[in-house]
C-alpha cells in the first residue's frame, strides 16, 4: 500500500494529467457520469493525504515532504 501511495503521491505532481492514467491504467474505465477527472484526481490527493497524516515515521519516507494542494482544482 506504500508503494500505491507513493506512486499517486508521484502522479498527482506530474504537471502531465495523463500520468495518473499510465501509472494506474483502470482509472480510464471510470465511468465520467460517476467521477470525472477532476474529481477522481481530488479523491486520490485525498487519499495521499491522510497516508501522510498517518503518525508512523516510515510512511513519510514513502511521500514527498509538501502536502498536495488542490490538485484537479484547476482541471
Amino acid at each position: 500500500m506504500l508503494w500505491q501511495v507513493a506512486a499517486l503521491d508521484r502522479a498527482l505532481r506530474d504537471p502531465d494529467p495523463g500520468e495518473l492514467s499510465r501509472w494506474f491504467p483502470a482509472l480510464r474505465h471510470v465511468p465520467v457520469d460517476i467521477l470525472d477527472p477532476p474529481a477522481q484526481r481530488r479523491l486520490l490527493a485525498t487519499y495521499v493525504e491522510e497516508w501522510r497524516r498517518y503518525p508512523d515515521p516510515r510512511v513519510s519516507s514513502f511521500l514527498d515532504s509538501e502536502p498536495l494542494e488542490e490538485v484537479g482544482r484547476s482541471d
